[in-house]
């Protein structure tokens, strides 16, 4: 996938996923990236608390490229492919902005933040559908693999 900006005077937001590490690859794991202003964020639930340098509990900014997959095992020096879900994106007052400032006003605030199960969650699918539950306007929806996603329902 192509490198994302930097920065830029628009805001985007970046649904990515991949195969989950194996033997669990059948599934999805998925990640958020935003850009905006400020420059480029990847937020992301995983396994570990201790692997970032920044986090909230389970929830990791910025431990991997903003597109790069998970690892293929723990501890791999190998990674999954990213593939894009989908894209926000707006000025000022946009959606893309709401969902760019709530993911860092609220993501210390996410319920699960020091909670982790692989299945049935929560887990990063869980991390995801909360902040699109958020926008529903987004229309956004999940891979049916995203085990997780509806943990919250």
């Amino acid at each position: 996938m192509k490198e994302l900006p930097q920065s830029s005077d628009t805001y985007q937001v970046y649904f990515f996923s991949c195969p989950a590490h194996k033997p669990f690859h059948f599934a999805r794991h998925l990640w958020v990236v935003t850009v905006s202003p400020k420059g480029i964020d990847r937020f992301e639930v995983l396994y570990k608390k201790e692997s970032s340098k920044e986090r909230y509990g389970y929830i990791h900014k910025n431990n991997y490229a903003p597109t790069q997959g998970i690892r293929k095992f723990p501890g791999s020096t190998l990674f999954w492919k990213s593939t894009l879900i989908s894209r926000v994106t707006g000025n000022e007052g946009s959606l893309a902005e709401r969902i760019t400032q709530f993911i860092y006003a609220y993501s210390s605030d996410y319920l699960y933040k020091d909670t982790y199960r692989s299945y049935p969650g929560p887990n990063s699918n869980t991390y995801i559908a909360w902040i699109l539950s958020k926008f529903p306007e987004a229309n956004i929806r999940l891979p049916w693999n995203a085990f997780g996603k509806n943990y919250l329902k």
